[in-house]
C-alpha cells in the first residue's frame, strides 16, 4: 500500500515518473524501471482480445522533462570531499559486455536490468565430469549374475512381505 500510495503522490504532484514494473535489485540498491509487454504467444482467447484492443487505443506515456540543476559550488573544501555519479558502474567485465549486448537486443526499455550473478564456466564443468575417477567402468558393477537369477531373488523378497 506504501508503494501505490507512493505512485499516487507522484502522479497527483507531477513529480517524477510512475512506472509500470516495480521490482528491487538489493546487490546494487537500485530499483529498475521498465516497461511489461504482452505475451504474444498466449493461447487465450479473451488474453488475445484484450492485446487487441490495447494495441488499437495505444497510449502514449507521459514525457517528464528534467531542468538541468546547477552544480553547487562550495568556497572552501577543507576535508576533499567529491561527489560522484551513481550511473557509474561498478565493475566491467567481460561478461557484462555480452550481458549488455544481449540486453540491447530485446526491444523495450530493459536497459536497467543487469545480471546479478555469472554463470559456471562450462570447462569447470567438462573438467569435473570427465576425470579418471568417474569414469563409467568405476559407477558399474559386474557381479557375473545372470537376470534370471535376480528376479528369483526378487520373487523371494516378494513372497517375504
Amino acid at each position: 500500500s506504501i508503494i501505490l500510495s507512493s505512485f499516487i503522490f507522484r502522479y497527483l504532484l507531477k513529480f517524477g515518473r510512475v512506472s509500470n514494473y516495480v521490482g528491487y535489485n538489493a546487490l546494487e540498491d537500485h530499483f529498475p524501471t521498465m516497461t511489461l509487454r504482452p505475451n504474444d504467444e498466449c493461447d487465450d482467447s479473451y488474453c488475445r482480445k484484450r492485446q487487441i484492443e490495447h494495441q488499437l487505443k495505444h497510449i502514449e506515456p507521459v514525457q517528464v522533462v528534467h531542468q538541468p540543476v546547477p552544480d553547487v559550488i562550495h568556497e572552501n573544501n577543507d576535508w576533499g570531499i567529491e561527489l560522484v555519479a551513481d550511473s557509474s558502474p561498478t565493475n566491467d567485465n567481460d561478461e557484462d559486455s555480452s550481458h549488455s549486448q544481449l540486453i540491447d537486443v530485446v526491444s523495450g526499455s530493459v536497459d536497467q536490468v543487469k545480471y546479478a550473478y555469472t554463470k559456471n564456466r562450462e570447462k569447470k564443468l567438462v573438467h569435473q565430469f570427465d576425470s579418471d575417477e568417474t569414469s563409467a567402468a568405476s559407477l558399474t558393477r559386474d557381479d557375473d549374475i545372470s537376470i534370471e537369477d535376480l528376479m528369483l531373488k526378487m520373487k523371494g523378497l516378494n513372497e517375504k512381505t
